[in-house]
């Protein structure tokens, strides 16, 4: 039976795999309550206008459901950023040292299992600078299009 989980060109993948497999779920139930909102008016009056499928998804649906895009690509970059828990379980960094280390891992084991607490917590600031600006960056991404 193949290792796949210990083979360092498939772990990663394997990681990836379930982080969104276990969070695509999410997505989808705040997807489905995002087209359950939306304004069927306007759906309506693109059909009279004679829009076909493809103008009605690009030009009526998808800006109604801007905010939750905008909600959820913060979300799910900030959580797969901070993926811990499947890594731990699943390969605890490795295979061969660190083939799935992110850099939550590697707070955990600089300040847990190396106790260099000082460490540990400098690559949290850093990691929290790097979710900051990555934040700010979509938030001024998304502030410049809502103008257009």
């Amino acid at each position: 039976a193949p290792n796949f989980y210990g083979e360092p060109k498939w772990a990663l993948f394997m990681v990836t795999f379930t982080f969104v497999w276990k969070n695509l779920g999410y997505t989808f139930v705040i997807y489905l309550a995002a087209l359950q909102g939306l304004n069927r008016e306007l759906d309506e009056a693109a059909a009279i206008d004679g829009a076909g499928w493809w103008t009605k998804f690009t030009k009526v649906i998808l800006p109604q459901l801007r905010p939750s895009t905008f909600f959820l690509s913060i979300t799910v970059t900030l959580n797969s950023v901070q993926v811990f828990d499947i890594i731990s379980v699943m390969t605890r960094g490795g295979p061969q040292g660190n083939g799935t280390t992110t850099l939550v891992y590697q707070i955990y084991q600089e300040t847990f299992v190396n106790f260099r607490a000082g460490y540990g917590a400098t690559i949290a600031t850093i990691l929290f600078l790097v979710l900051l600006f990555f934040t700010l960056l979509q938030v001024k991404y998304m502030d410049k299009n809502e103008k257009m």
